[in-house]
């Protein structure tokens, strides 16, 4: 039996699992967990790449399956306090959420963003 990873995958890294990148091959069998904002990131970007809305609709509704919405007070302030340690990394809110998530959850961070890049409990991938 085939153990599976499980990660929170941010934006960034959706996306690329979305146009098949190369490098993110070793991630299609991974488990996946995110959150619902991010999923607005996702098809704020298929958006702009004028998809259309009823396929930015199919990806959403696939997608969601992976995702959850509740934020506790504590998560929240903790995404708070690491945006304001790292501010002049110009993290979003939606990755410090998912990134202190993702810690609290003993769950790597996958991303592709340099800001995340040398903090722990994150698998960088490009």
């Amino acid at each position: 039996m085939e153990l599976v990873s499980i990660y929170y995958f941010d934006s960034y890294a959706l996306i690329k699992l979305l146009e098949g990148a190369d490098s993110y091959d070793t991630m299609q069998r991974a488990e996946v967990v995110t959150h619902k904002l991010n999923l607005m990131e996702v098809c704020f970007q298929l958006i702009k790449k004028k998809m259309p809305k009823k396929d930015v609709m199919l990806i959403y509704e696939y997608l969601k399956q992976y995702s959850f919405e509740e934020i506790d007070d504590e998560l929240l302030f903790e995404a708070m306090y690491l945006r304001m340690q790292n501010y002049h990394k110009k993290l979003s809110y939606v990755d410090a959420l998912g990134y202190v998530f993702a810690k609290k959850n003993n769950i790597k961070f996958l991303t592709g963003d340099n800001a995340f890049q040398d903090l722990p409990n994150v698998q960088f991938i490009k």
